[in-house]
């Protein structure tokens, strides 16, 4: 939030990048959604299968050992459904989540904005958590 306060101007652009792809998004769509966002499962519930790609801004990172997994929090921008599959980030738009990298990408910065595939699995230290994927930029 420190970093709202310092450059308030970064929201108004994040703001107007989200409406504008929610524009462009919403037009000549061929399968417009019916429902609203899936809801979360309790802790340690039965997660649907379930997959969306983002379009995000990373804005921190955890500690590292230099080990993976590593984890790190993105401002989801847009999600978009994947045919078949639950959006659990449909309703994250110009939300802060923490996400887990299961994968070797030094080449992530902060600030960058990229694409990747999200998905709600159970974690293996306990509960659920968002896994990032096929991370591109």
């Amino acid at each position: 939030m420190n970093t709202l306060k310092r450059h308030p101007g970064r929201l108004l652009i994040v703001l107007a990048l989200v409406i504008v792809a929610l524009t462009i998004g919403g037009c000549g769509s061929s399968s417009p959604s019916t429902t609203g966002p899936a809801p979360l499962p309790s802790e340690g519930g039965d997660i649907e299968p379930n997959d969306s790609v983002v379009f995000c801004q990373i804005q921190m990172f955890g500690e590292w050992d230099g080990a993976f997994v590593r984890t790190m929090t993105v401002l989801i921008m847009e999600s978009t459904d994947v045919a078949g599959m639950v959006n659990y980030t449909k309703d994250k738009a110009t939300q802060q989540i923490d996400v887990i990298i299961d994968e070797d990408l030094d080449w992530l910065m902060l600030g960058q904005q990229i694409n990747g595939h999200i998905q709600l699995r159970a974690n293996p230290e306990g509960g659920n958590a968002y896994y990032i994927s096929n991370i591109v930029h």
